[in-house]
């Protein structure tokens, strides 16, 4: 199994522009590594490094665009996923510190928050 890893600055708070950001980096490793299986990005790698009370500002739920652009990518470059996010609280309270996994095909596989 081959894995790289990319450490990127982030938009604070801008999740479109780190999605943009993911995939620049994800079509770079493909390019550099072709048979690379598995990219894992840093914490909170979509949001921006957003600890404070203002991060529910930010928040997505797993179905959300942040999610769902993930899996387009992981589909589009044929290698599985991990990033982080900042997770709508369901039920209503503090938002998680979320990792997830997104197999080659865009399937969510597993998180962990």
């Amino acid at each position: 199994m081959n894995i790289a890893t990319v450490a990127m600055d982030t938009v604070w708070k801008d999740a479109r522009a780190n999605i943009g950001q993911t995939e620049r980096h994800v079509a770079e490793v493909m390019r550099l590594h072709p048979k690379t299986d598995i990219i894992l990005f840093p914490e909170i790698s979509l949001m921006g490094f957003v600890l404070d009370a203002s991060n529910a500002d930010v928040a997505e739920p797993m179905d959300g665009y942040c999610v769902t652009e993930v899996q387009k990518i992981a589909q589009k470059y044929d290698v599985a996923l991990i990033c982080g996010m900042i997770e709508k609280n369901p039920g209503g309270g503090k938002p998680y510190n979320t990792s997830f996994v997104v197999d080659k095909k865009g399937q969510l596989l597993a998180r962990y928050c």
